[in-house]
């Protein structure tokens, strides 16, 4: 009686977390039209939708989360709201699942809300809201395999398969992080009990039940190479991170590595820097213990040895991504899920050793602390997905595809130029150029991006050499009738303007253009009304 209470109560909590969510990010999901993250997402599912090819646009993620949007388009219409329901959906599953797993771990349905809280009220960046989703997945699903270590069954080994399978499909690095762990448990389960080849079965079965029908779809679709080549390239991404940023550790962004990243802060900035740079000091935390107690727990307690092992996978596998590349708070807010995860399995798994209460106290005071300060920094900013993105944004602006959101005066003078100039100077269903990242203004118009790349920096006269050419000579035979070219320097540097690192480029834009417009730190190249229409 007493246990199914307990679930009772934890079921419930876990409901509440959701509807509270959902009241609170309901008070601004029309707040803000960002025409980079969310356009670029909006842009692509809508040119799914509209028939183009997946292998005819380089996509930024794996392509079963931009199909996800062109289903919804499907089956409700061409909507912006759409898209912002999703981003918060994917939010609110995250954090009821860090809730489920911080409180098996921890037996603690206060503690398990309060971490989870966290990260419902100051959450990711909802553009890129599945990073929390993938790791919470997988840390969830493999957290509860290693607790059933010893009677386990198939179905526990193919929750985390199918979780693992899922990753692959959206982000492919993370499918590769969150594999390690999982074969560790399994080694683990050869050992104490001969429980490996039950556990095996069902990772495997599990996996395949997804990966399969995803295969079979990339194959009958003509995008299985697109599929494969993400498989490899982005593992292949992560190490370039890794190497490019420890190769630019200490430099100035100016002068840094090849790929230009954004500069970590200085003392200029000490909130962000101490967000930043603070988690070293609970990796570092979490490792002497696991270290330290490392022989005993795999004797006494190998499901806690495992736990600790995923937790710190968890808190590391978004890692890469803000502290090398871009150190930002939007990137900090995605790494957050997995980074809480980690700390409350730590500072419960620090309480059950029964070491001196000083060492648990100091191990709550430094979480209190760090996630106080990502409240206080990330709860009324509009770098995270808070409610700090309705601040200031008071205007209704409205266009195509069911964009209704309300924005600051500047925004809307800068979205207005945007919308009227693209609309009076070509057709719906036209293909125009929109650099280095703006793909939300062709969304907002109903018009089609001709470039296959919806993002461009200057990495890519590194990374993509042939970039540049081949935009050139493919922007001369199609004669684009609206060219937008914004002044942004996207890496925090003047070489990552795209007037800069591209100027052969816009020098074509400017020869084929009949006139030129400019607007809040945009110019627009016009050459009238085109007369074919965009990529099918």
């Amino acid at each position: 009686m007493g246990a199914t209470k307990s679930s009772f109560a934890r079921h419930l909590t876990a409901l509440a977390l959701a509807v509270l969510s959902a009241g609170y990010y309901a008070l601004y999901i029309d707040a803000g039209f960002n025409f980079a993250d969310d356009g670029n997402y909006a842009q692509t599912a809508y040119e799914l939708f509209l028939g183009r090819p997946p292998q005819d646009m380089d996509l930024s993620y794996g392509l079963i989360w931009f199909k996800a949007g062109a289903a919804l388009f499907h089956l409700f219409g061409v909507n912006f709201l759409l898209v912002k329901i999703l981003f918060f959906t994917v939010i609110t599953l995250t954090s009821v699942l860090t809730f489920y797993t911080l409180e098996k771990i921890s037996g603690s349905a206060l503690f398990a809300a309060a971490l989870a809280g966290v990260i419902a009220v100051a959450p990711a960046f909802p553009a890129t809201s599945f990073y929390g989703l993938c790791v919470l997945l997988n840390a969830g699903a493999q957290m509860r395999l290693a607790a059933r270590m010893t009677q386990g069954t198939v179905l526990d080994g193919a929750l985390a398969g199918a979780a693992l399978a899922f990753s692959f499909q959206i982000r492919p690095d993370f499918g590769f992080i969150f594999a390690l762990p999982l074969a560790a448990i399994v080694l683990l389960t050869f050992w104490p009990v001969n429980l490996g080849r039950k556990l095996l079965t069902g990772i495997v079965g599990g996996f395949a039940a997804i990966a399969i029908p995803a295969a079979l779809l990339a194959l009958v679709g003509g995008y299985g190479a697109l599929v494969a080549h993400q498989y490899v390239d982005y593992p292949l991404m992560l190490i370039g991170l890794l190497l490019n940023g420890l190769k630019g550790l200490g430099q100035d962004a100016e002068a840094g590595a090849t790929i230009t990243v954004l500069a970590r802060p200085g003392l200029d900035e000490p909130a962000l820097a101490a967000l930043v740079y603070a988690p070293l000091i609970m990796f570092a935390a979490f490792g002497t213990f696991a270290a330290l107690t490392f022989k005993s727990r795999l004797r006494r307690d190998p499901a806690a040895l495992a736990q600790s092992g995923i937790a710190l996978v968890a808190g590391a596998a978004a890692f890469p991504h803000y502290f090398f590349f871009r150190p930002d708070l939007s990137h900090i807010a995605n790494f957050m899920p997995g980074f809480v995860v980690m700390t409350g399995v730590f500072l419960t798994h620090l309480k059950q050793a029964s070491w001196r209460p000083r060492a648990v106290a100091a191990g709550g005071g430094v979480a209190v602390a760090y996630l106080g300060l990502y409240l206080g920094v990330g709860l009324p900013s509009p770098a995270t997905g808070s409610i700090g993105m309705a601040r200031g944004r008071t205007e209704p602006f409205r266009a195509e595809n069911g964009v209704d959101v309300k924005v600051a005066p500047a925004e809307l003078e800068q979205l207005t130029f945007l919308r009227d100039s693209v609309t009076a100077n070509s057709q719906p269903g036209d293909a125009i150029v929109c650099v280095p990242y703006c793909p939300g203004v062709a969304f907002m118009t109903a018009r089609r991006m001709l470039l296959h790349n919806f993002y461009v920096d200057d990495s890519f006269l590194v990374l993509r050499p042939r970039w540049l050419p081949s935009a050139i000579a493919e922007t001369k035979v199609a004669r684009p009738s609206v060219a937008i070219v914004q002044d942004w320097a996207i890496n925090g540097t003047e070489q990552s303007r795209f007037t800069n690192w591209a100027a052969r480029y816009v020098d074509v834009l400017k020869d084929q253009a009949r006139a030129q417009v400019s607007g809040p730190g945009t110019t627009i190249y016009l050459r009238g009304p085109a007369n074919t229409p965009g990529p099918q």
